[in-house]
């Protein structure tokens, strides 16, 4: 058998399914097994695993989590051995069914996935430990708390498989701290028993401690570990180096971050230590808080080191064993952006504008997770180095975005135009947007045509009849500068009816201060008067369902107002396609000829259609109606 898959569990009902189907391809596509070890679940933690695997171990809690994986890892029939916790859940798992159909498990001898720690809704860090290992004699888990297998020998791989991690989501304080205070239990316990502990119990005891807010403790285990590194040489002194940084730097003592991140490398030299994965942690450590002291000329150098050490990071080319010990706060996709704006603000502040075009053109920045704060940022510096060179080079920076960014680009670049009265420059850069990218010019010409006018908000009318709200919607609103008003041309001119009510919600504040006193006359054509009264059931609902910190009496009193626009819509509608009793009348004697018509009754409807020329000989279905007939007068 190739793998054994082994869990320990216990009440873990809340995940358990969700995280044994993740791994179900697994088990389905490799030659595999699973075994669960349960510590005593009271819920239904069992019955969901027997319904994915018939090996359930049962094992009476000692509080020890090695002694607890042990006992599936001496039963496991795997020639390798993966572990993973009930509340890790693959997105996808090809990269491991990959690894091991395709043979190449062979070349190694451990083996690591993605980790990505869930912090709440938005924020994660990622993790790599090595979770699969091929088994030898001497290998076990060690450690009665964050236990990990040992030891874990090279060559390893890095398969980019992702497992979500939920533990960290906690419903209260108060079940965070009761979690940590049972690890710091076992963590003391294990200082106690072990005679010579391994260094990362200093740093389980550091951020536990920190977690409930016992600081001087956790900075005491924090220095005894590092004390213990020094002395015996160890290199594991990297990651107590890294969250010594990391905590200074979250509390915002930048000349504590400095310090801490000198005497990081001061001491690589002194152990003799090589290039680490880590370094890069510290460089962005050291440039962050250089720029934060204002020393923006040194923050450059480290930066520079930073960016290049993150690259070869993410093109899989550096994989020293500390990456797979440290969970990465600056070495993130995450982080990389908020790094690279700073980077780039030092570089403005330096007039080192040269330095920073090159990055911006060269860098694969754009490659990374943008968060909307972040983006805006990066993109403001973005077009001050742009304007520095008259915005030669903008049409570079922007082809090298996505949607997203180049829209923000364009509403950045407008914005900054109108606050520094300088119009023609921005068309300067609009036309190096249009020349670098062929799939915006067209868009890009039209807004410049428009941005160019005295009135841009009078050609509105003009612009939609000739391209419609489908064209992009995001230029429609720019072209409005932000300041819509409800126009009759988005009913007069068949526009889809969803699009039109997000233009509008571009600033639906002002779309509905504009819709309260719109008046239902306004509109000429009564053929588009559905269209309106559909727009404003859209309008009505998008108010109903807003989580907008409003009063009630206040939401009530704008559905209100828009509710009688519609009603003023409808009863223009219902009156102009009131017909008068002559009308109706008119209408049932055709429809009587026409039934006479397609019954063969001919001189019928030839009668009736002689006695109707009579009474109303300006009808213009007459002559249609004698054709049919073929009647001749």
């Amino acid at each position: 058998m190739l793998l054994t898959i082994g869990m320990i569990v216990k009440n873990e009902e809340k995940y358990l399914e969700r995280c044994l189907k993740g791994i179900k391809p697994i088990l389905d596509s490799v030659d595999s097994e699973l075994i669960i070890t349960d510590t005593g679940s009271t819920d239904r933690t069992v019955e969901i695993a027997e319904t994915f695997t018939d090996k359930i171990l049962h094992f009476e809690w000692i509080k020890d989590f090695s002694a607890a994986r042990n006992t599936a890892f001496t039963l496991a029939s795997g020639e390798w051995f993966m572990f993973l916790d009930a509340d890790e859940i693959f997105e996808s798992c090809e990269g491991i069914i990959d690894f091991f159909n395709s043979g190449e498990y062979k070349k190694y001898k451990s083996a690591s996935f993605v980790i990505r720690n869930l912090y709440n809704e938005k924020d994660y860090l990622d993790f790599f430990p090595r979770r699969m290992v091929k088994r030898y004699p001497d290998t076990k888990f060690v450690g009665m708390i964050h236990e990990f297998l040992y030891p874990i020998l090279e060559p390893a791989k890095h398969i980019n498989d992702i497992a979500w991690h939920y533990g960290y989501l906690y419903t209260s304080v108060e079940e965070s701290k009761a979690k940590f205070q049972r690890n710091i239990e076992l963590m003391l316990k294990t200082l106690e028993t072990e005679k010579d502990p391994h260094p990362k119990i200093y740093s389980q005891l550091f951020d536990g401690y920190g977690s409930v807010y016992e600081f001087d403790n956790a900075f005491r285990y924090l220095e005894m570990g590092i004390a213990k590194c020094k002395k015996t040489n160890n290199r594991y002194i990297v990651v107590l180096y890294t969250q010594k940084a990391e905590n200074m730097y979250n509390n915002a003592k930048y000349d504590e971050v400095y310090a801490v991140c000198t005497e990081y490398f001061e001491q690589k030299k002194v152990m003799n230590l090589g290039f680490l994965t880590a370094d890069g942690e510290m460089y962005a450590y050291e440039a962050d808080s250089l720029f934060a002291l204002g020393r923006c000329d040194e923050a450059l150098m480290c930066y520079k080191k930073f960016f290049d050490i993150f690259r070869d990071i993410r093109a899989g080319k550096l994989s020293t064993e500390d990456a797979h010990q440290i969970t990465f706060a600056m070495c993130n996709d995450r982080t990389v952006l908020g790094l690279f704006s700073n980077f780039i603000a030092c570089c403005i502040n330096c007039s080192e504008f040269n330095i920073a075009d090159h990055w911006l053109s060269t860098y694969p920045i754009y490659k990374f997770a943008f968060d909307e704060h972040k983006i805006y940022n990066f993109i403001r510096y973005e077009l001050i180095v742009a304007e520095h060179f008259g915005y030669k080079n903008i049409g570079n920076y922007y082809k090298r975005l996505d949607s997203w960014g180049k829209k923000i680009l364009l509403d950045e670049l407008f914005d900054r135009s109108r606050k520094a009265n300088n119009k023609e420059l921005v068309l300067v850069a609009l036309d190096n947007i249009s020349k670098s990218d062929t799939k915006t010019a067209k868009k890009v010409t039209i807004y410049k045509t428009y941005y160019a006018s005295e009135d841009c908000s009078a050609k509105i009318n003009d612009f939609i009849t000739q391209y419609g709200v489908s064209e992009d919607i995001d230029i429609i609103y720019l072209i409005l500068n932000k300041n819509y008003d409800l126009s009759p041309a988005l009913f007069e001119t068949g526009l889809d009816i969803k699009k039109t009510v997000l233009l509008c919600c571009k600033n639906i504040d002002g779309f509905y201060e504009a819709a309260e006193n719109y008046n239902a006359d306004s509109i000429s054509d009564i053929n588009t008067l559905p269209t309106a009264v559909k727009f404003y059931d859209y309008c009505i609902s998008m108010r109903l369902m807003e989580n907008e910190d409003k009063h009630e009496e206040e939401k009530k009193q704008l559905i209100g107002k828009l509710f009688a626009v519609k009603s003023a819509l409808n009863e223009r509608y219902k009156k102009a396609n009131t017909k008068s009793e002559f009308e109706q009348l008119a209408e049932a004697v055709k429809k009587n000829i026409r039934a006479y018509i397609v019954a063969g009754n001919i001189e019928a409807a030839r009668k009736t259609l002689e006695d109707y020329k009579k009474i109303n000989p300006g009808d213009p279905e007459i002559n249609n109606l004698i054709n049919m007939t073929g009647y001749k007068c």
